[in-house]
């Protein structure tokens, strides 16, 4: 109820009390202790008509206070008894609109209203109070359990009845009695009196005016067709005359003996059938004013008995009706709801499985077909009303009897495996089908199906395609692979002709160098004969002691060793052998050639001089291909300062180049290199020697590139000529990457 009015003649007090906030969509609800809650499925703050702002507010504010002045009149009019309180409805449809933020609205608006009845400021505070938390309290509860203002749900008007009718209204009742008590405007034996009749005039107004406020304005947001009103004017015609004969005429007392006022039932059903909950709130407000105001005036079904009687009878009347009249309209609403999505969901499925890309049809269990689809007439060309006319539909499309029998072995399986069938259509074509058929509970069969006929040529072409490209490829293979082998053998035959004319090249600079050697190989010759003969010529004149003996003998030995390392090293560089790579010491190599070049050094006049580094890297090389290389530089030198004299300079270097590899440079200072740069220095076939090859240079370049190096020609300073060539140092794993063909050299 809404605030106290104290009666200072008679004693008697009435209060109002809050009603708790309606929920407000999408609005946030604080309590102390407790997490956020959303209020509502509905977010108000776009879709509700009113926002809260101060002007709703203090809309609210005014209406809470007017209401409370008309039920403070009807306080007035007959003692401490008020049939409804409205506020409490108001201030519940208020919040659960405007959101649980509009609650100070709520509690100006009951303030002022006890305040204007004169009782203290303290007291007017404490009822404002417990009207507000009665407003907030439903608004919380109602939230909790999903409520939607439609109340278009059985939950819904179940859980405005038992928390906002019931439940809410008790906080009101007893902070309000409570606030009476301690203020000294109520006597002690008064309370538990005052607390019923305060709890149930709020009841009242909570399920009254909550609905009809919470149904109206959920039908204006959602834009409800006003056009309906005008439908609603003959029910509502006959709601005004049953209320009239009912609540407003002077009843016999033998009439007034029957339940007369249940007699607007068929017409609120009929109204709760048309026109939903909207209609029903609306219905049931007006009949709870023909009521009071009957009631008021003495006349009606509820006034032979005595005012507060009369009160309890109509309170009890209204509670029946409207909750019965809620639910009724609520469990219509459910159904038609219902039926509307049935209607949809049957719609949507037609919609589906008319323009599905997929065949589908049905049949129940005596052959009668139920569906048959529009994908199913366009690839078959068979109607339904054709299949459904057909004693045999599956004669229809499997015209082979064998096939026939397999396809309704599978039907009849209905395990919702799909397999694949030759279809014949109407128009006498055969198409390729995959069918899927499940069973229902009923019986009826439902089958699924694929038209492949385009997927299945294409997979023929592709195939056909395949395996001309198969056959291509083959060719292609068999001609690369016999090009391959012919270039393997070309390149086997290129090798050995290179090293068969290394072998010539090496043979023939031995011969060029045979006087030089013969001289080599002479020397130790001459001096084992001639240790041989001063031994014999000692022994005969018997002047040679032991130790003598044994010191020539041993110089003999040592000259032999010498002369035989000389014709080793010839039959190595002459002969042909597999080549074979092993890690070698580049200056080893280098020494090996002087001491072969050193009869023509010195035949020539030139000068030698060595400048090998110390920490060079093994290198994997054929130590007999190298030589080769190293040997013909170091003679094309001597050969280019043939015509020195006195100043013939013969400079051997090596060092590393700081990328791992190793650097041979032999630099002389003959007549240099051509006017053109040496351009053609390393072709075959190119000399200014009288009787030379030229593959020289050609050979020694083709065995370096073979090793992974590179050779090249510059000027040697102002005077002579620089030949320098690079060798891969040795890595880790050279030994399993640089195999290198065995060639006969």
């Amino acid at each position: 109820m809404l605030p106290c009015r104290t009666e200072t003649t008679g004693g008697a007090v009435q209060c109002d009390g809050p009603a708790l906030a309606p929920h407000k969509p999408a609005d946030v609800l604080r309590f102390p202790g407790r997490s956020p809650s959303r209020v509502s499925l509905v977010d108000t703050r776009k879709r509700t008509l009113m926002r809260l702002t101060p002007g709703s507010m203090l809309l609210l504010a005014a209406a809470y206070f007017v209401a409370a002045e008309l039920g403070l009149a009807l306080v007035e009019t007959h003692g401490n008894v008020s049939p409804v309180w409205p506020p409490t409805g108001i201030a519940i449809a208020g919040l659960l609109i405007l959101g649980a933020r509009a609650w100070p609205a709520v509690a100006a608006g009951a303030f002022l209203a006890n305040l204007w009845t004169g009782v203290p400021v303290g007291v007017a505070l404490g009822i404002g109070a417990g009207n507000t938390l009665e407003a907030l309290t439903a608004c919380f509860l109602l939230q909790r359990v999903g409520f939607r203002n439609a109340l278009e749900r059985v939950h819904d008007v179940g859980a405005l009845v038992l928390l906002a009718v019931f439940l809410s209204p008790m906080v009101s009742a007893t902070i309000g009695v409570a606030s009476l008590y301690l203020g000294g405007a109520l006597q002690g034996a008064e309370w538990s009196h005052l607390w019923f009749v305060w709890w149930a005039g709020d009841a009242g107004g909570a399920l009254l005016v909550t609905p009809t406020l919470l149904t109206w304005h959920e039908a204006w947001r959602r834009g409800a067709n006003w056009r309906r009103l005008r439908q609603a004017l003959p029910a509502a015609t006959a709601l005004l005359a049953v209320c009239v004969l009912v609540f407003r005429l002077e009843l016999s007392p033998a009439v007034r003996s029957y339940p007369l006022e249940y007699a607007v039932l068929p017409v609120l059903f009929w109204i709760a059938l048309r026109f939903g909950q909207v209609g029903s709130a609306t219905a049931l407000l007006t009949v709870a004013v023909s009521a009071i105001w009957g009631t008021l005036k003495g006349v009606g079904p509820f006034t032979p008995v005595s005012w507060e009687e009369s009160v309890w009878m109509q309170q009890g009347f209204l509670g029946v009706v409207g909750i019965t009249v809620m639910v009724v309209t609520a469990v219509i609403g459910e159904r038609r709801s219902a039926e509307n999505e049935i209607r949809a969901s049957e719609e949507r499925f037609r919609t589906i499985f008319e323009n599905a890309p997929v065949m589908i049809d049905s049949f129940d269990e005596a052959g009668n077909c139920l569906l048959w689809n529009r994908e199913c007439e366009t690839r078959l060309g068979w109607s339904r009303e054709e299949i459904a006319a057909s004693p045999d539909p599956l004669s229809l499309v499997y015209s082979d009897r064998a096939l026939r029998d397999v396809v309704l072995a599978h039907i009849n399986r209905a395990d919702g495996s799909f397999r694949e069938y030759p279809v014949l259509a109407k128009d006498g074509s055969t198409r390729v089908q995959q069918w899927a058929n499940f069973r229902l509970p009923q019986g009826t069969l439902i089958s699924l199906g694929y038209d492949v006929t385009e997927r299945v040529r294409a997979e023929a072409e592709i195939r056909a395609l395949n395996e001309h490209l198969e056959k291509r490829v083959r060719e292609r293979t068999a001609l690369l692979e016999a090009a391959i082998e012919r270039r393997e053998l070309a390149e086997e035959q290129a090798r050995r002709h290179q090293a068969d004319l290394a072998h010539v090249l090496r043979v023939q600079t031995m011969g060029e160098m045979a006087a030089g050697l013969a001289h080599e190989i002479n020397q130790p010759l001459g001096a084992i004969a001639n240790y041989a003969q001063g031994c014999r010529r000692r022994i005969a004149s018997g002047s040679l002691t032991e130790a003598e003996l044994m010191e020539m003998l041993n110089s003999i030995a040592a000259e032999a060793l010498r002369a035989g390392q000389t014709i080793r090293h010839l039959r190595s560089l002459v002969r042909k052998q597999e080549s074979q790579r092993e890690a070698t010491d580049v200056n080893r190599i280098v020494h090996d050639a002087l001491e072969l070049t050193e009869p023509d050094t010195r035949a020539s006049g030139v000068t030698v001089r060595i400048a090998l580094a110390d920490d060079l890297p093994p290198v994997l090389v054929d130590r007999v291909q190298i030589e080769q290389v190293v040997l013909n530089l170091l003679r094309n030198a001597v050969e280019a300062m043939h015509d020195c004299r006195g100043d013939a300079l013969l400079i051997v270097e090596t060092r590393t180049d700081g990328a791992g590899s190793v650097e041979v440079a032999v630099r002389d200072t003959g007549v240099g290199l051509p006017a053109d740069g040496g351009a053609l220095l390393f072709e075959p076939f190119i000399t200014d020697k009288a009787t030379g090859l030229g593959m020289g240079l050609a050979i020694s370049r083709s065995i370096v590139e073979l090793h992974g190096g590179r050779i090249w020609a510059e000027p040697n300073g102002a005077r002579g000529t620089a030949f320098r060539f690079t060798l891969p140092g040795e890595s880790p794993d050279s030994s399993d990457s640089s195999e290198t063909p065995q060639v006969r050299h």
